[in-house]
């Protein structure tokens, strides 16, 4: 249980102690207020089981929530063929479904950038880097959306819109 507790905070340099502000792990009582305290508290965080699950179930109710808007979507332009009215023209999505995108996609980039702040430079050097660069590349993708909904009169904007779709 000590060997467990050590490799998780490997590098950080805690010291145990027996009074002041601490985590107890491991049977073993952890300092918090050290330099690196705010480091061992986000690899904690990101070494949870729960918090990794709850990430899962973050990404199941976004998919649940693509489908959604996508059937929207799909069915408002369906509506728009039937009206035989110029179906090129681009369905606009409700206020709160862009709302509940926008906070799926602060949810991923804050997730994103904690396990950058852990991991360091190890981001891109472990097992799993091709994952944690398909993450920056979606996660930068969903935010290069915003600015071309601004700019929506612009083909380009059209073309990352797509790209962001294709990407979820």
């Amino acid at each position: 249980s000590a060997r467990t507790c050590a490799s998780l905070f490997d590098g950080v340099g805690l010291l145990p102690v027996h009074e002041m502000s601490y985590i107890t792990s491991g049977g073993r009582k952890w300092q918090l207020w050290t330099p690196h305290g705010h480091v061992v508290l986000a690899r904690m965080l990101v070494n949870n089981i729960f918090f990794q699950m709850s990430l899962c179930v973050l990404i199941l109710m976004y998919t649940i929530f693509v489908g959604i808007r996508s059937n929207h979507c799909a069915n408002a332009s369906f509506a728009k063929v039937s009206e035989k009215s110029d179906a090129r023209m681009t369905v606009a999505t409700p206020h709160w479904m862009q709302v509940v995108e926008l906070l799926f996609n602060v949810a991923f980039a804050a997730e994103l950038l904690l396990r950058v702040y852990v991991l360091r430079s190890r981001f891109l050097s472990l097992h799993d880097r091709r994952w944690n660069m398909f993450d920056v590349f979606a996660v930068a993708l969903s935010f290069a959306e915003y600015p071309a909904r601004v700019l929506k009169s612009l083909t380009i904007s059209v073309l990352v819109r797509r790209a962001g779709r294709t990407a979820q």
